[in-house]
């Protein structure tokens, strides 16, 4: 019943009486908190190669939904994303399915961008800090 208290008093849930019984509703900062202590073992595979293409996330996530975008910046952190500026982060390896699941329990879907791209300016220090070899190019040699 104090566990019950306190989720209330956090307002994680609301009670509501219907036909003479009580019933509890989790409200939306109980499912960002729930999803915050739920994520603690959320984690990318990392595939033996990397296929040469970045996965940019952006988002705009009003002021009044704050404790969401912390809780998603978060996510994306401990994901493995690096932040390039502002609402605008990378990483190198597929994490779409890990990315839905963050954005539905935390209802963030029309905020959140998913973007692939091939080559950016200043991409070599990010290849460094994931540890990701340079693509090979294959040149062909024109004879005269």
């Amino acid at each position: 019943s104090q566990s019950l208290w306190y989720a209330k008093r956090k307002g994680f849930l609301a009670t509501q009486e219907r036909q003479g019984s009580l019933s509890l509703t989790l409200t939306y900062k109980g499912r960002e908190h729930l999803l915050k202590l739920q994520r603690l073992g959320l984690a990318v595979s990392k595939p033996a190669e990397w296929d040469v293409t970045w996965r940019m996330i952006t988002f705009d996530i009003p002021e009044k939904r704050r404790y969401a975008r912390d809780t998603f910046r978060l996510s994306l952190k401990r994901m493995g994303f690096v932040k390039l500026e502002g609402s605008l982060w990378i990483y190198p390896y597929e994490c779409r399915e890990e990315l839905a699941l963050v954005t539905e329990a935390l209802l963030l879907k029309p905020h959140v961008r998913y973007f692939l791209v091939e080559s950016f300016d200043g991409e070599e220090a990010l290849r460094a800090r994931f540890a990701l070899s340079q693509p090979s190019t294959t040149e062909t040699a024109s004879a005269d």
